[in-house]
């Protein structure tokens, strides 16, 4: 079987987002906006290692935020981060790999065409009701999709099928 670079380099960066990543839509302040929000795609992935944020900056684009923890033995957090657009192409090129975080991948590339198709996305007072219960179901799809906790072995079969 043969493998191009580049589909090497989009599995990998699946399996870093299936393992230490994190796809969310979220819902940012912004007292600017016709509803006092906005809802944004982010694709993120946290790491200590400054080797592995390099080489995704060096392969896809994206920024660096830092987080530096209050216990001094703990490493500093490096969170590297693309959104709207740029999370949505990226999403595209790495979801054949995804296993764990396909739904949310799913869901979250939908959000992001329901914004690149609307011509008034991000200008000031363009949301209306309808765009706003439209996205404020996706961002809580995704929400519930990357919710915490142990899961019970019921609910575990049920979402496998089991029942």
């Amino acid at each position: 079987m043969y493998i191009s670079l580049i589909d090497l380099k989009y599995a990998y960066l699946a399996g870093l987002i299936d393992g230490e990543g994190c796809i969310q839509i979220k819902r940012q302040k912004d007292s600017a906006k016709s509803f006092g929000f906005y809802f944004r795609l982010e694709v993120q992935i946290t790491s200590t290692n400054e080797k592995l944020i390099a080489y995704l900056i060096s392969n896809h684009d994206g920024y660096i935020y830092k987080q530096k923890s209050a216990n001094p033995k703990h490493k500093t957090a490096l969170h590297w981060r693309v959104g709207s657009t740029t999370a949505k192409k990226l999403l595209e090129k790495v979801f054949p790999y995804l296993i764990i975080k396909r739904e949310q991948a799913q869901v979250a590339y939908k959000f992001q065409q329901i914004l690149d198709d609307n011509p008034t996305s991000g200008k000031r007072e363009a949301m209306t009701k309808d765009m706003l219960s439209q996205r404020s179901v996706l961002y809580k799809k995704v929400r519930g999709l990357n919710q915490k906790g142990v899961m019970r072995i019921e609910e575990f079969k049920k979402a496998q099928g089991e029942e």
